[in-house]
């Protein structure tokens, strides 16, 4: 079985027989092409990138307070850029309503002209008295489309860096790149006044907040020196001084207790002595002076043992010895007055064991006192722990939100400086030289291959609606049968045979 070749021939025939079909749709189009490109209205773009430039202070010495990434803060700035007051204000200060005003009625000129041309004149006074005005709302809308505001990916050499650009479109193109600068310029403004407002209202409330917990820290401090105050003598921190105290006291409770039992073992010394010994002894009274000298120097002796200078024992012995010495006491006394002498120091002794007692008695309440104050201690602690243990819970929020104020108002002083996180135009929008739409090229082939196709399309239908053959092979085909002769058309033969 043999292929069919494929001829390119038929074809050729087929394109020149319809040539007209082709070439009328190709030059219609073309021009409908044409002309769409002369009337359509021209858009001109402009663009300008803006680059994100971090802090320059190290976060390691201030931290700034807009912890917010830049995505969302321009989010929220488009939002404000878009806003119909803002708008209002770029077409007011552009004049952008007249701009679509001439376009609008350059377009209606147009239609109003060709309708006239072709014998529609009925349908052109249509144009004519239209009233081309723009509403505000769809001027905005038509606005808030053409500014468009996207991130630019800046590769793995600048990771971190964040760079976006805005860009607008427009009919005028003395407009686009002024407006876009303009749109730019507003954003930095946006994003300081937005940093500077956060970095207030941070610093507003960490103010309100710390002046609060001082108040709070002042009625805990009262609170606590209020117990100290009533509870002063009982503190956890005196324990230790109470209890050197409490042992001080029952170490001069003992030596009084002491001095009594002495002092009363003396009286009773005294008082034993008797009568009748006094009286054999009168006899000779040099030896008694002389052996009453001899015992209180040696009971001064013994008791230089176990007191010091400074014991009051040891200091009256001392003065009766001096007294002694003084009245002649190596010498004969009066038997009178030795009896005078026990008698006194009989007085003395009582004198002594009564002032004892009287110090002991003091000194028993300050040990009840002391005593009562160590007991009283535990419970004292364990109420002065919850009450220390709030006082340190608001001290340590308060340093807390103190040392937080502090790097607040420092980076709000970054901010006002301008040294933290801002934007910083890289590339400012210039005049363009071309419109951006329409591309007349590109439309001028589009139209042009159409209406290519389109003629092709018609001869196409053409030669399949013709019933003529124009090919002894057709025939053939048709039939079934072979071809034997094949005639050329007459009139080219007339044609020839008159030349």
């Amino acid at each position: 079985m043999e292929t069919p070749k494929f001829e390119l021939q038929p074809y050729f025939n087929l394109a020149w027989r319809r040539k007209w079909s082709i070439i009328i749709p190709a030059i219609v189009v073309f021009a409908l092409g044409a002309a769409y490109a002369k009337v359509c209205p021209k858009l001109y773009k402009a663009s300008s990138r803006i680059l994100v430039q971090p802090q320059a202070i190290p976060e390691s010495f201030i931290r700034s307070t807009v912890t917010e990434s830049v995505e969302s803060r321009l989010g929220a700035i488009k939002q404000e850029i878009h806003s119909r007051n803002n708008l209002e204000k770029l077409i007011k200060e552009f004049n952008l309503t007249r701009g679509k005003l001439d376009m609008q009625q350059e377009l209606f000129e147009l239609l109003e002209k060709t309708l006239r041309k072709v014998g529609l004149g009925r349908f052109a006074s249509l144009f004519a008295s239209s009233d081309p005005t723009l509403p505000t709302l769809a001027l905005i809308e038509d606005l808030r489309k053409q500014i468009t505001v996207s991130t630019m990916s800046a590769g793995k050499r600048d990771e971190g860096i964040v760079v976006f650009e805005i860009e607008f479109v427009w009919n005028d193109p003395t407009v686009v790149a002024p407006l876009t600068n303009a749109v730019a310029s507003r954003f930095i403004d946006a994003n300081l006044n937005v940093r500077q407002q956060i970095a207030l209202s941070t610093t507003d409330f960490l103010d309100k907040e710390t002046e609060n917990i001082r108040k709070e820290l002042e009625a805990r401090e009262k609170e606590l020196q209020d117990f100290k105050a009533q509870h002063m003598g009982t503190l956890p921190e005196q324990l230790e001084s109470n209890i050197n105290i409490l042992s001080q006291m029952r170490e001069e409770q003992s030596a009084l207790q002491a001095k009594i039992f002495q002092e009363k073992q003396q009286s009773m010394l005294l008082r034993s002595t008797p009568a009748r010994s006094r009286e054999e002894n009168r006899s000779n009274p040099e030896e008694l002076t002389a052996g009453s000298l001899k015992e209180l120097e040696a009971k001064l002796q013994s008791l230089s043992l176990k007191y010091t200078e400074k014991h009051p024992d040891i200091i009256a012995l001392k003065r009766e010895i001096a007294i002694r010495k003084e009245s002649g006491g190596d010498q004969a006394e009066e038997p009178a007055k030795v009896d005078d002498f026990q008698g006194m120091e009989l007085r003395r002794s009582s004198e002594r064991i009564a002032s004892y007692e009287k110090s002991l008695q003091e000194l028993d309440k300050q040990i009840g006192l002391y005593k009562q104050r160590v007991e009283e201690t535990p419970r004292v602690e364990m109420a002065m722990t919850q009450i220390m243990r709030d006082y340190e819970t608001v001290r340590q929020k308060y340093q807390a939100m103190l040392a937080k104020k502090l790097d607040a108002k420092m980076a709000e002083e970054m901010e006002r400086r301008q040294q933290a996180e801002q934007f910083k135009i890289l590339d400012k929008a210039i005049p363009p030289e071309k419109p951006f739409k329409p591309d007349i090229v590109r439309i001028l082939l589009m139209t042009l291959v159409a209406g290519l196709g389109a003629g092709f399309g018609l001869a196409y239908l053409r030669e399949m609606l013709d019933s003529r053959f124009y090919n002894p092979a057709d025939v053939a085909s048709y039939l079934d049968t072979k071809v034997l002769v094949s005639l050329p058309p007459i009139e080219r033969d007339l044609k020839q045979l008159k030349n």
